[in-house]
Protein backbone atom coordinates (compact mmCIF):
# COMPACT_ATOMS: atom_id res chain seq x y z
CA UNK A 1 0.00 0.00 0.00
CA UNK A 2 2.91 2.33 -0.52
CA UNK A 3 2.14 5.58 -2.37
CA UNK A 4 -1.60 5.52 -1.71
CA UNK A 5 -3.34 8.45 -0.06
CA UNK A 6 -6.11 7.85 2.37
CA UNK A 7 -9.37 9.73 1.61
CA UNK A 8 -9.64 10.73 5.29
CA UNK A 9 -6.23 12.40 5.12
CA UNK A 10 -7.14 14.32 1.94
CA UNK A 11 -10.41 15.48 3.48
CA UNK A 12 -8.70 16.56 6.73
CA UNK A 13 -6.03 18.56 4.85
CA UNK A 14 -8.70 20.21 2.67
CA UNK A 15 -10.76 21.21 5.71
CA UNK A 16 -7.65 22.50 7.45
CA UNK A 17 -6.70 24.68 4.47
CA UNK A 18 -10.27 26.01 4.13
CA UNK A 19 -10.31 26.83 7.85
CA UNK A 20 -6.99 28.68 7.64
CA UNK A 21 -8.18 30.66 4.59
CA UNK A 22 -11.48 31.57 6.29
CA UNK A 23 -9.75 32.71 9.48
CA UNK A 24 -7.23 34.75 7.46
CA UNK A 25 -10.04 36.39 5.50
CA UNK A 26 -11.90 37.34 8.70
CA UNK A 27 -8.77 38.75 10.34
CA UNK A 28 -8.01 40.88 7.26
CA UNK A 29 -11.61 42.08 7.07
CA UNK A 30 -11.63 43.08 10.76
CA UNK A 31 -8.27 44.84 10.42
CA UNK A 32 -9.63 46.91 7.52
CA UNK A 33 -12.78 47.84 9.46
CA UNK A 34 -10.74 48.79 12.53
CA UNK A 35 -8.42 50.96 10.41
CA UNK A 36 -11.44 52.69 8.91
CA UNK A 37 -12.85 53.42 12.38
CA UNK A 38 -9.47 54.73 13.56
CA UNK A 39 -9.32 57.09 10.55
CA UNK A 40 -12.83 58.39 11.30
CA UNK A 41 -11.97 58.97 14.95
CA UNK A 42 -8.77 60.82 14.02
CA UNK A 43 -10.77 63.10 11.71
CA UNK A 44 -13.38 63.65 14.42
CA UNK A 45 -10.67 64.62 16.93
CA UNK A 46 -9.03 66.95 14.42
CA UNK A 47 -12.39 68.57 13.69
CA UNK A 48 -13.12 69.02 17.37
CA UNK A 49 -9.70 70.61 17.96
CA UNK A 50 -10.16 73.01 15.03
CA UNK A 51 -13.68 73.94 16.11
CA UNK A 52 -12.40 74.64 19.62
CA UNK A 53 -9.78 77.01 18.18
CA UNK A 54 -12.47 78.72 16.11
CA UNK A 55 -14.83 79.44 19.01
CA UNK A 56 -12.34 80.05 21.84
CA UNK A 57 -9.17 81.50 20.32
CA UNK A 58 -8.84 85.16 19.32
CA UNK A 59 -5.79 84.45 17.19
CA UNK A 60 -2.75 86.62 16.79
CA UNK A 61 -2.90 89.49 16.17
CA UNK A 62 -6.11 89.69 18.15
CA UNK A 63 -7.94 91.94 15.68
CA UNK A 64 -7.55 91.24 11.99
CA UNK A 65 -9.71 91.56 8.88
CA UNK A 66 -7.27 90.07 6.39
CA UNK A 67 -5.16 86.92 6.44
CA UNK A 68 -2.07 88.82 5.31
CA UNK A 69 -0.50 89.24 8.74
CA UNK A 70 -2.23 86.51 10.75
CA UNK A 71 0.24 84.38 12.72
CA UNK A 72 -2.26 82.37 14.79
CA UNK A 73 -5.75 81.52 13.56
CA UNK A 74 -8.80 82.18 15.70
CA UNK A 75 -12.23 83.60 14.88
CA UNK A 76 -13.53 84.65 18.28
CA UNK A 77 -13.74 87.95 20.13
CA UNK A 78 -14.35 86.08 23.38
CA UNK A 79 -15.34 82.48 24.14
CA UNK A 80 -18.30 81.45 21.98
CA UNK A 81 -18.52 84.92 20.38
CA UNK A 82 -17.34 85.13 16.77
CA UNK A 83 -15.88 88.18 15.01
CA UNK A 84 -17.77 89.33 11.91
CA UNK A 85 -14.61 91.00 10.52
CA UNK A 86 -12.65 87.76 10.74
CA UNK A 87 -15.49 85.77 9.19
CA UNK A 88 -15.73 88.28 6.34
CA UNK A 89 -11.98 87.84 5.75
CA UNK A 90 -12.29 84.07 5.27
CA UNK A 91 -15.70 83.94 3.53
CA UNK A 92 -15.47 82.20 0.13
CA UNK A 93 -11.73 81.87 0.67
CA UNK A 94 -9.42 81.62 -2.29
CA UNK A 95 -7.08 78.71 -2.85
CA UNK A 96 -4.20 80.75 -1.36
CA UNK A 97 -6.20 81.76 1.71
CA UNK A 98 -7.46 78.19 2.17
CA UNK A 99 -3.90 76.86 2.18
CA UNK A 100 -2.79 79.58 4.60
CA UNK A 101 -5.67 78.74 6.98
CA UNK A 102 -4.87 75.04 6.64
CA UNK A 103 -1.25 75.71 7.59
CA UNK A 104 -2.23 77.96 10.50
CA UNK A 105 -4.55 75.23 11.82
CA UNK A 106 -1.88 72.53 11.30
CA UNK A 107 -4.24 70.38 9.24
CA UNK A 108 -2.31 67.37 7.86
CA UNK A 109 -1.55 67.40 4.14
CA UNK A 110 -3.79 64.38 3.46
CA UNK A 111 -6.83 66.08 5.03
CA UNK A 112 -9.01 68.94 3.88
CA UNK A 113 -11.70 70.89 5.68
CA UNK A 114 -14.94 72.69 4.93
CA UNK A 115 -16.27 75.33 7.32
CA UNK A 116 -19.89 76.39 6.94
CA UNK A 117 -21.50 78.78 9.39
CA UNK A 118 -25.29 78.90 9.26
CA UNK A 119 -27.88 81.15 10.90
CA UNK A 120 -30.80 80.02 13.05
CA UNK A 121 -32.75 79.13 9.88
CA UNK A 122 -29.93 76.83 8.75
CA UNK A 123 -29.04 79.15 5.86
CA UNK A 124 -25.31 79.37 5.09
CA UNK A 125 -23.87 82.79 5.86
CA UNK A 126 -20.12 82.02 5.75
CA UNK A 127 -18.22 79.30 3.95
CA UNK A 128 -14.56 78.44 3.57
CA UNK A 129 -12.89 75.25 2.45
CA UNK A 130 -12.86 72.55 -0.17
CA UNK A 131 -15.74 70.25 -1.07
CA UNK A 132 -15.07 66.69 -2.16
CA UNK A 133 -17.81 64.59 -3.68
CA UNK A 134 -16.01 61.26 -3.46
CA UNK A 135 -14.38 61.40 -0.04
CA UNK A 136 -16.19 60.59 3.17
CA UNK A 137 -16.73 63.62 5.37
CA UNK A 138 -16.78 63.67 9.17
CA UNK A 139 -18.85 66.57 10.53
CA UNK A 140 -18.32 68.36 13.83
CA UNK A 141 -21.12 70.74 14.80
CA UNK A 142 -20.77 73.50 17.40
CA UNK A 143 -22.73 76.60 18.31
CA UNK A 144 -21.53 80.16 18.87
CA UNK A 145 -22.82 83.72 18.93
CA UNK A 146 -22.44 86.21 16.10
CA UNK A 147 -23.79 89.74 16.59
CA UNK A 148 -26.07 88.55 19.39
CA UNK A 149 -27.53 85.67 17.33
CA UNK A 150 -26.84 81.96 17.71
CA UNK A 151 -25.08 80.42 14.72
CA UNK A 152 -24.18 76.82 13.96
CA UNK A 153 -20.60 75.99 13.02
CA UNK A 154 -20.43 72.98 10.71
CA UNK A 155 -16.86 71.79 10.26
CA UNK A 156 -16.26 68.91 7.86
CA UNK A 157 -12.99 67.03 7.77
CA UNK A 158 -12.14 64.92 4.70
Amino acid sequence: MKGQLNIDFILAVTLFIISILFISYRVMQNAFLMRSEVDKEQKRLLGYAISTLIIFDKGYPEYWNSLDNVQKFGLSLSPYTLSRDKLNAINNCSYENYNKIKNLLSVPIENDFLLIITNQYNEPIYKCGVEHKLREIIWVRRFAILDGNIVKINLGIY
